[in-house]
């Protein structure tokens, strides 16, 4: 007796994993969402497309196939637009499998609170897609992913990850985003994409991010902005520096990025509060135009010019944002957790960003012609 009860349970228990599992019933009778993206019309009206694949899944068959489809609804909020999609589609619309959440330009300048409560609450929506803030005209974006053939969640998510050491790419997912618009600043980044012409076609591109606080946009990051936020806050692994050829200054020389590093320290000093950043870059000779021969001495000039170019850019481009009262360095944060005492009344304003830059160049002893 004892054996068949045990025997029971543990059919029981072997069933009970695959009751999760679609069939192939169920999966030809479901739509996938690949990515979303959230617009506005001229009515303050929420549009929702979601660009998707549409399975066939044969039992008969080894392979997989799919349709692609991009389904659109209009609503009050992103909800009831998602909802009227449901209502409208013969198949059960599924977010599991979303890989990028992508606003409008218009969304992030008047905010996205409501629909980052609506993808925290909602069961199927997760928190590793990645972020995008999309300047162009929508149809455009839509007419160019069809043109691919190329579902453009995935598309996003593989590009991200391809450049994900890269020091000019913003990369944020809905986790990032989350715990970073929590912080004393508010302040959190997403990626930004356009439009870029190649010859007769157009393709996606990843250029820069943009800031958003309270969350709403409040600035974009250029690509040369955003690697050096990248710098400061010790992402970098990864991007290039162009520097003029000490032989001839109408030349360039472009330094491969091969690792980075920084160290941080916040100190409060009478009125002032100092943020002190020591910055070591490991770099290559990338390409040279013109022709310059590698000696120690060529190398110290090119290091010279570019720590002291570097310096400069670091600085002004916190003094800008600070101008601007954007925490972009989460100096709120910092002082949270070392001076939890400490009077926040214009931190922001009180600080001074030190930094100091160390570049490490590997270099050649061969003279180089540029072709």
């Amino acid at each position: 007796m004892k054996k068949r009860v045990a025997s029971i349970l543990l059919v029981v228990l072997l069933i009970l994993p695959l009751g999760g599992c679609f069939n192939y019933t169920e999966i030809n009778r479901i739509t996938f969402a690949t990515s979303i993206i959230f617009d506005k019309d001229d009515y303050d009206n929420i549009i929702v497309y979601l660009d998707s694949v549409r399975p066939y899944r044969d039992a008969n068959e080894s392979s997989d196939k799919g349709k692609r489809i991009m389904l659109t609804g209009t609503g009050k909020t992103a909800l009831e637009a998602i909802r009227n999609i449901n209502v409208s589609s013969s198949n059960v619309i599924n977010f599991s499998q979303v890989r990028a959440y992508i606003f409008s330009e218009q969304v992030a300048k008047n905010g996205v609170k409501n629909h980052m409560d609506l993808i925290n609450n909602h069961q199927e929506f997760g928190l590793d897609p990645y972020m995008f803030v999309y300047f162009g005209e929508i149809d455009d974006l839509l007419k160019t992913t069809n043109d691919e053939e190329e579902y453009l969640g995935l598309y996003l998510d593989q590009l991200v990850e391809n450049n994900k050491h890269n020091g000019t790419v913003i990369k944020t997912n809905v986790n990032d985003y989350v715990t970073n618009s929590q912080n004393e600043s508010s302040i959190s980044l997403m990626s930004a994409i356009e439009l870029k012409s190649e010859g007769i076609a157009n393709k996606v591109e990843l250029n820069g991010g943009v800031i958003m606080k309270d969350n709403h946009m409040v600035d974009k990051l250029e690509q040369k902005d955003a690697l050096t936020y990248n710098i400061l806050k010790n992402r970098v692994k990864g991007g290039t520096f162009q520097v003029a050829n000490p032989n001839d200054a109408s030349k360039l020389i472009t330094l491969d990025i091969l690792n980075g590093n920084n160290k941080s320290e916040i100190l409060v000093q009478g009125e002032d509060i100092l943020l002190k950043k020591k910055l070591n870059i490991k770099l290559s000779i990338g390409e040279i135009q013109g022709n310059l021969e590698m000696t120690q001495a060529a190398l110290e000039t090119i290091k010279v010019n570019e720590e002291w170019k570097l310096k400069k850019y670091e600085e002004e481009f916190f003094q800008r944002y600070k101008e601007k009262e954007i925490d972009i360095l989460g100096v709120n944060r910092l002082i949270e957790e070392k001076y939890p005492s400490l009077n926040k009344e214009k931190i922001l304003s009180k600080t001074i960003l030190e930094t100091e830059v160390n570049l490490i160049i590997d270099g050649s002893n061969l003279a180089i012609d540029s072709l």
